[in-house]
């Protein structure tokens, strides 16, 4: 049976058509698989905002650079995906010990 809907032809259009249970009503579809879209199309929307590691390398260790150079800053670290060198980031973490 070949799956097939003039009206969604496109990622928006799928988002839309999911978000308002359109899905479920498409013949051998249902709630859970237009569930399982939907978070599909949230992960691949998020890693768009995600960085490359080698990309955001030398702001990293130029912001480390620049609390290092506090005198009041005992030790600066670089936390969570970059510092365990995932792929991607989605933000940047980083711990500052305040005793010198």
């Amino acid at each position: 049976m070949p799956i097939y809907n003039k009206d969604i032809g496109d990622p928006e259009s799928l988002r839309e058509a999911a978000e308002s249970g359109r899905i479920r009503e498409l013949e051998g579809f249902g709630a859970t698989l237009e569930a399982n879209i939907l978070e599909e199309i949230r992960k691949k929307s998020w890693g768009r905002l995600r960085t490359p590691w080698h990309v955001a390398e030398k702001v990293a260790r130029a912001y480390v650079a620049y609390l290092a150079a506090d005198e009041s800053v005992g030790k600066v670290v670089v936390a969570g995906s970059f510092r365990r060198r995932k792929a991607t980031f989605g933000d940047l973490h980083g711990g500052v010990l305040g005793i010198r």
